[in-house]
């Protein structure tokens, strides 16, 4: 599990840090998405904070929020029916399933992990421990919608995903080309527990 630190953050960006994850609206199908605003500070200062902006939903509302509340007032929107498809056909194994579930232009790339026997029975034995899901926040950063949801697995307890989709066509696939994206290395990645901290406050 990855352990986001407040303060090495503060230590690593020395700019006040706004970025407005905004600039392809209407391309996300989600009708909830509003402005929000995650402010970050030092324990031993709480003033001057560094301010991630970015549309989007926190999944604040506790008894809307697990896969099973959702399916039961209607199946929820469009990124939330395609990453509930997405753990179902994982939890199944089809591998040619789960290859439809990524961006056409980088199939070729995920197959050969896909085909390594290894690498996929633990893909399945992860999948397979889900005792239960639920979402915490998305964010809408440019052509992508960055899905944060957590798992109760077997024997571990909860355990933050983050889960990249990638918005072509007016269709959504799982992607991996931000894995080269500065937002998304130094930041995005590491921002789930704390969502999920800022979840739990409200």
């Amino acid at each position: 599990m990855v352990y986001f630190r407040i303060n090495r953050l503060i230590n690593n960006l020395l700019l006040v840090l706004c970025i407005s994850c905004c600039s392809h609206i209407g391309m996300v199908y989600a009708s909830d998405f509003k402005s929000i605003s995650l402010d970050f500070s030092s324990d031993s200062n709480k003033s001057h904070p560094i301010s991630l902006r970015f549309n989007g939903k926190l999944y604040t509302d506790k008894q809307k929020n697990t896969f099973d509340q959702i399916l039961s007032l209607g199946g929820g929107t469009k990124e939330e029916k395609f990453i509930m498809q997405v753990i179902q056909v994982y939890k199944g194994g089809d591998k040619d399933a789960m290859l439809k579930l990524w961006n056409p232009s980088e199939r070729s790339q995920i197959k050969p992990m896909m085909d390594d026997p290894v690498a996929y029975d633990k893909n399945l034995a992860l999948y397979n421990n889900i005792l239960s899901s639920k979402f915490l926040a998305m964010l809408q950063y440019g052509g992508f919608v960055l899905c944060y949801v957590e798992h109760d697995l077997k024997g571990v307890g909860p355990y933050v995903k983050l889960y990249p989709i990638k918005i072509e066509d007016k269709n959504l696939y799982l992607s991996n080309i931000l894995m080269h994206d500065f937002f998304f290395q130094k930041i995005a990645f590491q921002l789930g527990d704390y969502i999920k901290q800022e979840v739990e406050k409200k």
